[in-house]
């Protein structure tokens, strides 16, 4: 009876310790109109997440299209949570990610990348977990 509950056991945490950490990042905000206080129109809207390693200028790293829907500018999704162009992130770019200090530029229904946006940093570390800082 010991070698099958030890049996078990193995196969349990090998299962743990094959795992992977999910490529995802959960983001949340609002969206305003130009004026910086009028809610963007409810419903469907295209957003282009870019990360950058440094806050202005650059070339993007690397960057994924989300379409969200919004509520009062209101919108939360998950970055990497589908399939292309919002695939997980590959290995290299979340040893990009968790490896250094990120910018995020948001670009929203082909409009200009908000600047503004990649003043905030994002040091995260693929960890489960592990939440942005």
């Amino acid at each position: 009876m010991k070698p099958i509950k030890a049996l078990i056991l193995f196969i349990c945490l090998g299962h743990f310790a094959l795992a992977q950490v999910p490529g995802t990042l959960s983001y949340q905000g609002i969206l305003l109109q130009s004026d910086g206080i009028t809610p963007l129109t409810d419903g469907a809207h295209s957003i282009v997440f870019s990360f950058y390693t440094v806050s202005s200028g650059g070339s993007a790293l690397f960057g994924r299209t989300i379409s969200v829907t919004t509520s009062r500018g209101l919108y939360t999704c998950i970055i990497g949570g589908g399939t292309a162009p919002n695939a997980p992130f590959n290995s290299t770019e979340m040893n990009q990610i968790g490896s250094q200090q990120v910018y995020i530029g948001i670009k929203v229904d082909a409009g200009v990348e908000l600047f503004a946006s990649r003043s905030a940093n994002y040091n995260c570390l693929y960890v489960p977990g592990a939440k942005c800082l």
